[in-house]
């Protein structure tokens, strides 16, 4: 086997786990975000706790995941259009 060949396919091995790292992360991330909304309108229904708080936290973590689930969705596209480029 050519140096070469073996080293690209052990860059493809890595890229292959890093993928599947990545939508574990994704994973994660998007269902803690499909937990806080009820969360938040729980906490607003229940008035345990002060209203402008509590809507000045919940949105602003929810962009912040929305955000890092966005870059984490640009790098998979980008390192699977990579490896199909190969």
């Amino acid at each position: 086997m050519w140096p070469f060949r073996r080293k690209r396919e052990q860059r493809s091995a890595a890229d292959e786990r890093l993928i599947a790292d990545l939508r574990t992360q994704r994973d994660a991330l998007q269902e803690e975000l499909d937990h806080i909304g009820p969360k938040m309108r729980s906490e607003l229904r229940s008035g345990k706790g002060d209203k402008s708080s509590t809507l000045a936290k919940y949105p602003k973590r929810m962009v912040e995941l929305r955000i890092a689930i966005d870059q984490i969705d640009e790098r998979i596209r980008t390192m699977e259009e990579r490896s199909e480029g190969r």
